[in-house]
């Protein structure tokens, strides 16, 4: 049990640290091609740094929607349909996935 808690506590320390420095790494991108100065850099982390459980928020309801969606599709497709629309799924996630190694090339 305490192996668990403790593999859990370092997976979320890792996100947390992964993603503090996607914000970090996004507001030095902000920084040299606005030409922030010291202020201006202070003002907009302060409000991204506000509006991060907002998103996280929406980030959820999304993935509540998205899932219900695909469930009540599924309740009116027939098997055939349904493994054709798994490829589909599938597919659309790679894509996604391959647009997002695509943007942190840049």
């Amino acid at each position: 049990m305490k192996t668990l808690i403790i593999t859990v506590l370092i997976i979320c320390f890792s996100l947390t640290t992964v993603a503090a420095a996607r914000s970090d790494k996004r507001m030095q991108k902000m920084v040299e091609k606005l030409q922030l100065n010291e202020q201006q850099t202070t003002q907009i982390d302060i409000i991204l740094e506000s509006k991060k459980i907002q998103r996280e928020e929406i980030h959820q309801q999304m993935k509540a929607l998205r899932e219900q969606t695909n469930g009540e599709i599924a309740s009116i497709l027939n098997e055939d349909q349904m493994e054709k629309f798994n490829k589909l799924q599938q597919k659309n996630k790679e894509r996604k996935k391959e647009r997002k190694k695509e943007r942190k090339k840049e």
